[in-house]
């Protein structure tokens, strides 16, 4: 009975103790740091004495029940701020997005008037340029006019000169030379 009471207390005991002894040895040992045998012998607690511990136990346990419920507040209550955090990021990020989209369809709306109008510059291009040829054409045709209306007036002209200078010449032949 007296080695089970020991052994009971045996790793309490040892923790000073030389490692390498024997059974014998070590009852020396406990002997010699005074510990006795009314040290040695368990004594059944009391209901009392019990329950203390329950309630120092429980009382443990509350409290650090309770430092992890405060804890855990805690850490809601930052999620809840880096939420709110989140909130107010995402609610700017949209008012920027919008921004940039009404940026977007304003300038997507001055492209489309641009196109429009280059469209119609196009219309009145092409039309210039039926106009500009039209008008060189004409111009061709009327320097070629203006030419042959000078090489006929040309040829008439000398037509005429030369009938003139033909009657002329055959007025000559029948009349009769002056008389000196």
């Amino acid at each position: 009975m007296g080695a089970e009471k020991v052994l009971y207390f045996l790793p309490a005991a040892l923790a000073k103790a030389p490692l390498k002894q024997s059974p014998m040895e070590l009852g020396t040992y406990l002997e010699s740091r005074e510990i006795g045998a009314e040290n040695l012998t368990m004594n059944t607690p009391t209901r009392e004495e019990f329950e203390a511990r329950l309630e120092a136990v429980e009382a443990r346990m509350d409290k650090r029940l309770t430092e992890i419920s405060g804890k855990i507040n805690e850490f809601i209550a930052r999620l809840d701020q880096r939420e709110i955090g989140n909130d107010l990021l995402k609610a700017e990020r949209e008012k920027a997005l919008d921004a940039r989209d009404q940026k977007l369809e304003l300038i997507a709306t001055q492209a489309k008037d641009a196109a429009e109008r280059a469209a119609g510059a196009a219309e009145k291009a092409a039309g210039l340029r039926a106009s500009f040829w039209a008008s060189a054409i004409v111009t061709v045709l009327a320097v070629f006019a203006i030419a042959a209306g000078m090489y006929i007036g040309m040829k008439q002209s000398d037509e005429s000169l030369i009938q003139a200078t033909l009657s002329v010449f055959q007025a000559g032949q029948n009349t009769p030379p002056p008389k000196k």
